[in-house]
């Protein structure tokens, strides 16, 4: 016998021991469902006689998530929102807007115009955290062509100005 030949018996005994317990794992699972189905039609065949009808779902046809798995592992409760729900009596920051502050005294709407206009350095001096209710002016941005233009006359404004 080579040294090649006894190292693979050596290799293929090793694995075949430590997938043994595996084996008996898979052996258990298996009894289990078999027991399992035969429950399962003995209740489809006593339910009519109790008055019960029994109707089991199908693993096989559910698509999907799993029942029960929610975002980030949590379960999912049905009716319910994603964030908590916030009680608060404070209004916008914003003049005129009649949704609750949420997030640093803007509601969700303008807390995002508020990330926009600094993400692109147009914040107004005025928008600060923690704004008084109704005390700041809404500012309405350009969209479209007008967008292009109200850029295109802002860089003519820079240029002039160097």
């Amino acid at each position: 016998m080579s040294l090649d030949q006894t190292l693979r018996d050596l290799v293929r005994r090793e694995i075949a021991a430590e997938l043994s317990s595996l084996k008996q794992l898979a052996d258990e699972f298996r009894n289990t469902s078999l027991q399992l189905g035969a429950l399962t039609q003995l209740a489809k065949k006593l339910g009519p006689l109790m008055g019960v009808t029994v109707s089991l779902p199908s693993i096989a046809k559910r698509r999907g998530r799993p029942v029960g798995s929610g975002r980030r592992g949590r379960p999912a409760v049905a009716g319910r929102r994603r964030g908590p729900k916030m009680v608060n009596d404070r209004p916008c920051g914003i003049m005129g807007c009649k949704r609750p502050a949420r997030v640093k005294g803007y509601c969700a709407a303008h807390y995002q115009k508020l990330r926009n206009l600094r993400a692109s350095s147009r914040l107004p001096s005025s928008w600060v955290d923690f704004p008084a209710p109704h005390s700041l002016a809404d500012v309405k941005l350009p969209r479209g062509r007008a967008a292009v233009k109200a850029k295109a006359a802002q860089a003519a404004l820079a240029a002039q100005a160097t």
